[in-house]
Parts: structure tokens; C-alpha cells; sequence
């Protein structure tokens, strides 16, 4: 009865790691660390802090991707409020406004310094050391070049945000490209489970053997180490294949 109850329950695991978010940020964070695996003594803690970093990675993969999102409206809005004649301290300021209210204050520093007619090109360099916020320098360079030296601003931001629609159409597309292979590296990873739920089923003792001798708990060790090593070979592979930021 309890073999079955677990094998329920491992079942609902696996079709909730397919289904939804990979992993529980929080409970990676417990498996990587040493002291939660050595109390647990069945999981090896370099595969699984391997996999807690690839896990950040994710999430901070996610967030820079936002903020280069957030980048090309900015420039895009730039050029529209230069094209309508604004000033482009005004300009600035409009483009900045029309973002959504959570991203304003990672600019709201450049615009204050372009409202006071401050060192504009010096303050987007500056924000653009923020993750996913690269293209910032080369804004600084089309401001420096445009309002320092009467160039066309509207024209170099416009082939700015030209630059940045077609870099973020190009990450749209591999990312797309990777989904499946994505997916079917998941699926090979829940394998196991799904043999221990197919074991139970036919009457074995698979968790007994695993959890019940030294031998047993020496093979879920090794598997659960080289599934992990898997997935984050797998990451690192579709990692590969991303562009560049």
C-alpha cells in the first residue's frame, strides 16, 4: 500500500515537472545545500548544485531578456517623440513615461540628468552596466554623436531600435527552434520515475531495492546524479545555441 501511495505520488511529481515550472526555485536552493544533503545521504551535491545554478541562470536568463525588451521600446518610443519635434531631453523624458510603471526607475536616473542638462551619454553608459541593458552604450553613442555633434539624433536611434527588433525577432526564433528539444530532454529526465511508477505497477518492489540496502541507495545515488548531469548538459547545449546577449 505505502509502495503504491508513493508511486502515486512520484507519478503526480513527474507530471507536475512536465506540466509546469521545471523545479521549485526554493526547494533547489535546500538540495544545494551541503547541509540539507547530508542529512537527506542519498543525493550527491555537485550535481544538484549544478543544477541550482543552471536554475538561476533560468531566471536571470528571463530578467535580461525583459530589460532588452524594455530597451528597444525605449528607443523605439525615442524616435517617435524626435520624429513628433520634441527636444530630446523631452523626448527622453516622454519615452521613459510610457513604459510600464515597474521599469521606469531603471531610467529614471538618465532622466533626470537630461532634464538638468547633465551628462546624458555618461549616464546611459553608466546604466548600461544592468543586466540586458547593453544597448544603452550604444544609445550614449548615438546621443553623443547626435546632440553633441548636430547629426540626425532620430535617424541613428531609429536604426538603433531597426537593430534591436531584429536581435530580439532572432532570440525569438531560436528559442522557438530549442522548445522541443527542450522538452524532450525533461521528459528523458522523469524516465526513471516513470519506471519506478511502471515497476510498482506490476507488482516489484523498486523503492524497497532503492531505499532498503546499500546497494540500492549507492544506484539511486549514481542515477540521480547522471540525470542531473544530463539536464544540465542540456542546458548548456541550448545555452550554446542562444544568441549571444
Amino acid at each position: 500500500m505505502t509502495a503504491g501511495l508513493l508511486a502515486v505520488a512520484l507519478a503526480a511529481v513527474a507530471a507536475w515537472l512536465v506540466t509546469g515550472p521545471a523545479v521549485s526555485a526554493g526547494r533547489l536552493r535546500a538540495l544545494g545545500d551541503p547541509v540539507f544533503a547530508a542529512e537527506q545521504g542519498s543525493l550527491p551535491t555537485a550535481p544538484v548544485r549544478g543544477l541550482t545554478r543552471a536554475w538561476h541562470r533560468l531566471r536571470r536568463g528571463r530578467a535580461e531578456n525583459a530589460a532588452r525588451r524594455l530597451v528597444e521600446e525605449l528607443c523605439t518610443g525615442l524616435v517617435a517623440e524626435l520624429r513628433a519635434g520634441r527636444t530630446p531631453a523631452e523626448a527622453l523624458r516622454l519615452s521613459v513615461d510610457a513604459l510600464p510603471a515597474s521599469a521606469r526607475a531603471a531610467f529614471g536616473q538618465v532622466v533626470a540628468v537630461a532634464s538638468r542638462g547633465g551628462d546624458v551619454p555618461g549616464a546611459l553608459r553608466t546604466a548600461a552596466a544592468g543586466p540586458g541593458h547593453r544597448a544603452l552604450g550604444w544609445l550614449a553613442a548615438c546621443w553623443q554623436v547626435g546632440v553633441e555633434s548636430g547629426a540626425g539624433l532620430a535617424e541613428a536611434v531609429e536604426r538603433l531600435a531597426a537593430s534591436l527588433r531584429d536581435e530580439q525577432r532572432a532570440r525569438r526564433e531560436v528559442t522557438a527552434q530549442l522548445a522541443a528539444p527542450r522538452a524532450t530532454a525533461r521528459l528523458l529526465a522523469l524516465l526513471p520515475v516513470l519506471g519506478i511508477v511502471l515497476g510498482t505497477s506490476l507488482g516489484q518492489r523498486p523503492l524497497a531495492f532503492l531505499f532498503g540496502s546499500p546497494y540500492g541507495l549507492a544506484c539511486l545515488a549514481a542515477g540521480v546524479g547522471i540525470d542531473l548531469l544530463g539536464v544540465l548538459w542540456t542546458v548548456r547545449l541550448a545555452k550554446a545555441a542562444e544568441v549571444p546577449a
